[in-house]
């Protein structure tokens, strides 16, 4: 991902259909709207992310610049915020992809999916204020 280390998981079966396993990665659209701008947001070859992670970004004035990701982080910047991600690492249990159960009583769009999102850690940044906020150690 352009110039980020992004580690590929293990291959597993889920009912049936083989799948890879690897990290979640999800910009909301006011992030990066286009190609374009994930390339401009993210070209440093200083992010790495683990196959088990999961990255949520929000907000148009969100960068990072130097990332090291083992588990889950969630990045929210409001419209007259602007988050600089710089020499962060993050290391948690992060949020798993549990299979169902056969006959496990859940909801129906989980039936759907055959997975439920069990969140075992996280490190959560929200943004609110105007200014410029630089997340790091």
């Amino acid at each position: 991902m352009y110039g980020a280390k992004v580690e590929e998981g293990a291959q597993r079966a889920v009912e049936g259909v083989n799948i890879t396993d690897g990290p979640r990665i999800i910009f909301s659209p006011s992030f990066a709207p286009t190609v374009g701008d994930i390339k401009a947001k993210l070209s440093c070859p200083d992010v790495r992310i683990s196959a088990k992670s999961t990255l949520v970004i929000g907000g148009s004035n969100v960068s990072v610049k130097s990332l090291d990701l083992d588990g889950a982080l969630f990045v929210h910047a409001a419209p007259a915020s602007t988050v600089e991600v710089n020499n962060l690492v993050v290391k948690n249990d992060g949020w798993m992809l549990e299979d169902l159960k056969q006959g496990e009583e859940v909801p129906e769009e989980l039936k759907i999916r055959g997975y439920k999102l069990s969140k075992n850690g996280e490190r959560i940044v929200i943004v609110e204020e105007a200014g410029t906020t630089v997340v790091s150690q």
